[in-house]
């Protein structure tokens, strides 16, 4: 059992590596990507001079050398990044990018960069530098362009796996645990945690003037959603921001319940301050076999039930199952006694004693086939009654003192696994992972058709731009001809001309 656990550990730890390593190799192409889109709008800016200056030494008539270069350089920035081009009376361009920021004016140009993730250092937010000195964020700006794929496929694609995966984690050890607890070891002792518990993560933005902490935990795994949320101030509140759905909700200055989560700020903050609730991203990278021991592993169930032999009658408890430890182990053994007047007259059942006290309602004549009933005071154990007990049968409850041959809590926490745990009780951890598995397929999928798609559109531009920039030779070697023509036609001209010319002066000699 150890050894499968640590199994799949390694297994979550390895795929949550995969997806981590495909944001590097993401970080590693956007700073290449900003290199070269910075060295393209420096030519452009330095070609943009050179076509003022030429246009002015050629008496006003295009530097068409220059012209064509410009073209090319833009078409190589676009496809990196989508961009706006308006032309200026001189003949210069200037080119925009996300919302409108100049990238280019004139002969002046200005660099983009890479700075950290307001949230996360190792997700690079794309900014363009100013005149002043200053960066503004574009990210969430960039549109077309193989930058704004990247973009996309990090934050939508890539994101949306790593949540998923760390909330199958997250689910995993904290149903796992809650069982495990319920169980005895091999000693009798109450299980611990068996996984390592994986805590939610509220990272704060690094503009944050205040003093506020906020901090979040799980309350309810079943209805945590595999998403972010967006934590800010603004000055009177904090307000909740579902990063998938984009519903917001004002949580006063909490703490708040929601989706499962726990939310609390300290006071001290001050009005913009954010914060990003992250239930389970990376939680995969997180997961880990904390007992390292096989004595350690919570198979027993807490209690034992028996019947004495001297009963009269057949009346048993076919189980008993746990839902918390309050009150076990119980101080002394709970022995339920039947009588045909346990709870008045003509009201059969059973009377509790010794640890726990109280009565339940049992009668044989149409409840022999099964009756679960539940003891709050028993750490919440559910009980399933049978049988057909005579006046003064007694059923025990006692303590389990040694969880040897005894695997109750073992099937418990193998009955997990087809078990509505996650998403709303909707989803078995089975269940979960396939559909990760389907919802990547499904992407995947939906990218390939719109590359194709974006392909046939490319395709039909360029053909239409080649129509009025790129030559036709079968309409150039009809011109030719033409032209060839009509100079020999004009050359006919002149020859009759000179003849008649020629005649002329003839005739007065």
């Amino acid at each position: 059992m150890l050894g499968e656990a640590r199994a799949l550990v390694t297994q979550f730890n390895q795929l949550d590596t995969a997806l981590a390593a495909m944001n590097d190799q993401i970080n590693v192409r956007l700073e290449s990507m900003v290199q070269e889109i910075n060295a393209i709008a420096k030519n452009v800016a330095l070609i943009n001079d050179k076509i003022d200056s030429a246009r002015a030494a050629a008496g006003g008539q295009p530097p068409n050398d220059l012209l064509d270069k410009r073209d090319l350089l833009l078409q190589q920035l676009a496809e990196y990044i989508g961009v706006t081009v308006t032309e200026q009376s001189n003949g210069a361009v200037n080119i925009l990018v996300g919302t409108g920021q100049p990238l280019v004016v004139g002969t002046r140009y200005e660099a983009l960069s890479l700075g950290p993730g307001r949230y996360d250092p190792v997700a690079f937010e794309v900014e363009i530098e100013q005149a002043a000195g200053n960066s503004v964020p574009i990210t969430d700006a960039v549109s077309g362009g193989t930058m704004q794929g990247l973009l996309r496929f990090r934050d939508e694609t890539l994101s949306s796996a790593r949540h998923e995966l760390g909330l199958l984690a997250t689910g995993v050890t904290e149903t796992f645990n809650a069982q495990h607890k319920l169980g005895l070891d091999l000693t009798g002792t109450a299980g611990g945690n068996f996984f390592a518990p994986i805590a939610p993560v509220a990272a704060s933005d690094y503009q944050n003037t205040g003093t506020s902490v906020a901090t979040v935990t799980i309350s309810n795994i079943a209805e945590v959603q595999p998403t972010d949320y967006k934590l800010y101030y603004n000055g009177t509140a904090w307000q909740l921001t579902n990063q998938k759905s984009g519903e917001t909700n004002n949580i006063g200055l909490g703490p708040i319940t929601i989706d499962g989560l726990t939310i609390d700020v300290t006071a001290g903050a001050n009005i913009g301050d954010s914060y990003l609730i992250r239930p389970a991203y990376r939680a995969a990278s997180a997961f880990r076999v904390e007992i390292t021991e096989t004595s350690k592993i919570a198979a027993a169930a807490p209690f034992v039930a028996s019947a004495p032999i001297t009963n009269q009658g057949d009346a048993s408890i076919n189980s008993i199952e746990n839902a918390n430890m309050t009150g076990i182990p119980v101080a002394a053994d709970v022995t339920l006694t039947y009588s045909a007047s346990a709870l008045g007259a003509g009201q059969p059942g059973f009377t509790l004693s010794g640890g726990v006290t109280g009565t339940i309602a049992y009668d044989p004549a149409n409840e022999s086939g099964g009756k679960t009933v539940t003891l709050a005071n028993l750490g919440g154990s559910t009980l399933q009654l049978a049988g057909v007990p005579a006046e003064g049968d007694t059923l025990v409850i006692a303590n389990n003192t040694s969880g040897g041959g005894d695997n109750r809590n073992a099937l418990r926490l193998s009955g997990l696994q087809s078990t509505g745990l996650l998403l709303n009780s909707a989803a078995s951890y089975q269940a979960m992972y396939a559909s990760t598995v389907s919802s990547v397929g499904i992407q995947t999928r939906q990218a390939t058709t719109s590359a194709e798609t974006q392909s046939t559109l490319q395709a039909q531009a360029e053909q239409s731009l080649n129509s009025l920039a790129g030559v036709n030779l079968d309409e150039e070697a009809a011109n030719l001809l033409k032209f060839q023509q009509a100079y020999q036609a004009t050359a006919q001209m002149v020859a009759t001309a000179n003849e008649m010319f020629n005649t002329l002066l003839s005739a007065f000699r």
